[in-house]
């Protein structure tokens, strides 16, 4: 992840804070080609108890690189239909991008890093096998499914 002082000539410091006056969101912006101005270097939030729950960076607005961030049993049931109780929370979900379009694999684990899911992305569509494990970590059953990608020719 680059260091804040990478982006200090080029981009500003913006400090979102909660009603307490606690930091929520550390993000930099700059101004594009256009004069818009666009997220442009690390990203970091906050809990309301000071605790770091998302991570990542921007490059010109397209999230770039690997962003990590902590989520509820209720957010990854949203994902999965069923949290097996073997499974501790919190939840870490980690994701590579490539101009804003999940690449590679987007896991996420529990509290002891078990993994919980795996799925497999080619430039932000699923690409490959993506596994759902469901039951307790010592007793693992997995769900597997394989998706293709269909690849464009060079003329289309």
């Amino acid at each position: 992840t680059p260091t804040d002082y990478t982006y200090a000539a080029t981009a500003e410091l913006l400090q979102q804070r909660f009603p307490d006056g606690k930091l929520q969101v550390e993000r930099y912006v700059a101004e594009d080609s256009e004069g818009n101005l666009v997220f442009n270097g690390p990203y970091k939030e906050y809990n309301a108890n000071g605790t770091v729950i998302r991570t990542g960076s921007f490059s010109m607005g397209k999230k770039e690189g690997v962003w990590t961030q902590t989520i509820s049993a209720s957010q990854l049931q949203a994902l999965t239909i069923t949290v097996d109780p073997g499974f501790r929370a919190p939840f870490k979900s980690e994701a590579n991008f490539i101009a804003d379009e999940l690449h590679g694999d987007w896991t996420i684990s529990d509290a002891a890093g078990n993994l919980v899911l795996v799925w497999q992305f080619d430039l932000g569509k699923r690409h490959g096998v993506s596994t759902w494990d469901w039951h307790r970590p010592a007793r693992r059953r997995s769900r597997r499914c394989r998706h293709h990608r269909k690849r464009r020719s060079a003329g289309r």
